[in-house]
């Protein structure tokens, strides 16, 4: 299972200026076709940062999406380990079992929800650690949910993010990194408010 690598360089005197006016350096992570979750906010971000996650996942879901809420600080089920081309089943009493089917090469997998209202959620292995990446902002009652892990992170500085927090829409400047076919990739915040990003390696 390849590992990814993000280099975040921010240049010049910007590490100190935004920290303080307490903006968080955030990620987020795409899946089907949206953007949800910040799955990672640091305080902490100096010129360089680094970052590493891998194609290993959790399944699990939530009562509600909500704006602006916190998932760190929302009861959850417990989650399931999912792999590529497996099926999590929520039965009746709203508990997920145990992933099932032949691991596939295709990057999605599939939540069969039979306990009625619910939004699923997606937990991937982040700097060593399992976090939340993404949240559905549209909520399912009966029936198959096919989540597709897309090769592609979302970059912003926001005031007062943190990790595991919803979001609708990020107001302000974006960049999207987009990972297909490469697990190295690097992006330049410089002076002049833009961004530079490339592949590496």
């Amino acid at each position: 299972m390849p590992t990814y690598k993000l280099d975040v360089f921010v240049t010049d005197a910007w590490p100190y200026e935004l920290k303080q006016a307490v903006y968080s350096l955030c990620i987020a992570k795409k899946v089907n076709s949206s953007y949800s979750v910040v799955w990672t906010a640091m305080q902490d971000y100096e010129f360089y940062n680094e970052f590493r996650w891998e194609d290993s996942y959790k399944l699990g879901t939530i009562q509600m999406f909500e704006d602006g809420k916190n998932l760190v600080k929302m009861a959850a089920g417990k989650k399931q380990p999912v792999t590529f081309g497996q099926t999590v089943v929520r039965d009746h009493k709203g508990i997920l079992n145990v992933a099932t089917g032949a691991p596939s090469g295709k990057p999605s997998f599939t939540l069969q929800n039979e306990g009625g209202p619910t939004f699923p959620i997606v937990d991937q292995l982040f700097n060593n650690e399992f976090k939340t990446s993404w949240s559905a902002s549209l909520g399912m009652i009966y029936g198959y949910v096919s989540l597709e892990l897309r090769p592609k992170v979302l970059i912003f500085f926001q005031k007062g993010m943190k990790t595991g927090d919803m979001f609708a829409t990020i107001p302000g400047a974006v960049c999207e990194i987009d990972f297909t076919g490469v697990t190295e990739k690097a992006v330049s915040f410089v002076t002049s408010g833009s961004q530079r990003g490339g592949d590496m390696g």
